[in-house]
């Protein structure tokens, strides 16, 4: 397991021109811990790299053990994020669009 800190997250022209109309100002959003398994293929030559987001259920056996074994096994290193468990959240299947999701993707 590795762990890193998440992208900062900078307010957007959109959300910066609201803030302003409305005489508040915005902070960016500072990056949050991250956990994240690896998984690497034997040997020291440099490999192709797959960074796997698990869906809406989190990190599960498949999403943690038996992908990144296949991956690797076919000489990819597999990074998964785990960016649920130490934001507490366990699933997010009925609660957040995918849309919701993509600040995880730039960790």
């Amino acid at each position: 397991m590795v762990q890193f800190e998440s992208a900062v997250a900078k307010p957007t022209p959109f959300q910066q021109r609201i803030a302003q109309q409305n005489g508040k100002a915005l902070q960016a959003v500072h990056g949050q811990l991250l956990n994240a398994y690896l998984t690497r293929p034997p040997g020291n030559a440099p490999f192709p790299a797959v960074v796997a987001l698990p869906g809406c259920s989190g990190v599960s056996g498949s999403s943690k053990k038996t992908w990144p074994e296949r991956l690797s096994s076919w000489g990819y290193v597999v990074l998964v994020v785990d960016s649920f468990s130490l934001r507490g959240i366990k699933e997010t299947c009925d609660r957040l669009h995918f849309v919701d999701r993509v600040g995880d993707a730039y960790g």
